[in-house]
């Protein structure tokens, strides 16, 4: 019977964090990116006005810096192009965080238990998910444009976020002397492993067999993980049709 009980509550508890993830995810008020580029503009169009929608269409193609600093320029811009272009992934991906984030905070132990996102961009996944497990985040990310989004992105979802400007491998620097529950990461693998396209395949086994046999780990990496210490380390990544 006791057994039982613990996974009803257990059961209950999740219920109410996937509660909290939609109405943190509803409160971003977010243009669905599953419509067409067309309509999806238009809309967008219609909350930001013709003068910011010009200046995205008009940014240098494949030039990602002027992207960054046109994205991360203000809270609009922010939640329009860089979050509501990529409404669906975010969602997808912070409904695949929140049990895992959840069973790290449980199996840490900790009395008052905080999260880290990495490569946090703006820091909307922060902010929703601080608020659907309410706990704090930390949002790092190491584009100095970031600073200051993902609190703007807290107080519309009802969230706990701080900000930090910072590379992986500054993250004691961060946690100064704190152990997070876990450490957490959406869309950063593909920095780490270049996607192919045109059928190739995303990742090759062997091929990453005969890197591990003669690599040398990053210092950058090595002071990453070592500040992370019992943390879980939890990354998500979202592909296009063809990986």
């Amino acid at each position: 019977m006791p057994k039982s009980i613990s996974v009803n509550a257990e059961s209950t508890e999740l219920n109410a964090d996937g509660m909290r993830l939609s109405r943190a995810l509803d409160s971003l008020d977010l243009v669905d990116s599953a419509l067409d580029e067309v309509a999806w503009m238009s809309c967008v169009t219609e909350q930001v006005g013709n003068d910011i929608a010009d200046e995205w269409y008009n940014l240098e193609a494949d030039v990602v810096e002027s992207e960054y600093e046109f994205t991360y320029g203000s809270f609009e811009k922010a939640k329009n192009f860089s979050v509501g272009f990529r409404s669906g992934p975010l969602a997808a991906e912070c409904a695949w965080m929140l049990p895992r984030l959840r069973d790290a905070i449980a199996r840490s132990g900790h009395p008052e238990p905080f999260l880290v996102e990495i490569g946090a961009g703006p820091g909307a996944a922060a902010a929703v998910l601080s608020a659907a497990l309410q706990v704090p985040v930390i949002a790092v990310d190491a584009h100095p444009l970031t600073s200051g989004l993902p609190e703007q992105f807290a107080k519309c979802t009802g969230g706990n976020v701080t900000s930090r400007i910072a590379d992986i491998a500054d993250l004691a620097d961060v946690l100064d002397g704190r152990s997070p529950a876990a450490v957490f990461g959406m869309g950063i693998y593909r920095y780490l492993q270049p996607h192919q396209h045109r059928g190739e395949s995303f990742s090759d086994w062997f091929e990453i067999e005969r890197v591990l046999a003669t690599h040398e780990v990053d210092p950058a990496v090595e002071s990453f993980i070592a500040a992370m210490g019992d943390a879980d380390l939890v990354l998500a990544e979202s592909m296009c049709t063809d990986y």
